[in-house]
């Protein structure tokens, strides 16, 4: 019999944090969700704490610091040295004189060959993460396939056309096979250093483009831009995959099939 633990979830309105937060109820682990406000559904006994990890008074109050498991997932590109640096550091203070077995933080791969502002904060959130003496396991994880979807496909559509960034290459990873992951993680406890999974293959915008327009057909146009933003050219360095742990079994054709009559073409 699986042990009870005691969970602790930042980001449980996040993509990742809903989709690890049915897997964990479905699990019926004992699960307290970290919110500011948003709403949450549950069909089990999941306990609701509204406070914000960027004011550390209301996280000292909000949390009794015995957790099993630490899953910080909550994110924010637009104000990472508020909420990535400055939350987690607030969230290690409030956690960090408990009992916590695994603090599980979610971070991104390429974070520590990046110069763009949120890799760098991400990176600086790890930092704290690694001196704070709390036992950690750090998982650095590529793009997801909805990311590659709403962030490069569904961002470039105007009229009739699809504005695609040339030279991009993504080794993209679905949310179930990440969750999986963190659930094995949780089992296996800390290993106090830094770990990589990326999605089964690396496809450059060729093989996107060309699985996208046989799978889901869309009727726009598709087309390359050469300009591209700071943003963009990112996704043209490499550093965003890590060929040598391909961990996903979903594949990016696998993830449109699955997606093709919710997509909006």
């Amino acid at each position: 019999m699986r042990k009870m633990r005691n969970i602790l979830l930042t980001g449980g309105t996040g993509q990742l944090g809903r989709m690890l937060l049915n897997e964990l109820e479905i699990q019926h682990l004992s699960v307290s969700v970290l919110t500011r406000g948003k709403a949450l559904a549950s069909n089990s006994g999941m306990k609701v704490i509204n406070a914000d990890l960027t004011d550390r008074s209301s996280l000292n109050s909000a949390l009794n610091r015995n957790y099993d498991v630490v899953i910080h997932c909550a994110s924010n590109p637009l104000e990472s040295d508020t909420v990535d640096v400055k939350g987690t550091e607030n969230l290690l203070y409030a956690v960090g004189k408990g009992n916590v077995g695994n603090f599980i933080y979610i971070s991104i791969v390429g974070v520590d060959k990046s110069t763009y502002r949120y890799y760098q904060d991400k990176r600086r959130a790890e930092e704290l993460v690694i001196s704070s003496g709390v036992p950690y396991t750090i998982l650095r994880i590529t793009q997801f396939h909805d990311f590659v979807l709403n962030r490069i496909l569904d961002a470039g559509k105007e009229n009739d056309v699809i504005t695609v960034p040339a030279g991009l290459k993504f080794q993209s990873i679905d949310l179930s096979d990440v969750s999986k992951k963190i659930n094995q993680l949780i089992e296996s406890g800390p290993c106090n250093s830094i770990l990589q999974i990326g999605g089964p293959e690396i496809l450059d915008a060729d093989d996107i483009i060309r699985e996208y327009q046989t799978i889901v057909k869309p009727a726009k146009r598709i087309q390359f831009a050469s300009t591209l933003n700071d943003f963009q050219k990112l996704f043209t360095t490499g550093i965003n995959l890590c060929p040598d742990q391909k961990w996903g079994t979903v594949s990016w054709g696998d993830y449109l099939s699955s997606r093709r009559t919710d997509i909006n073409m």
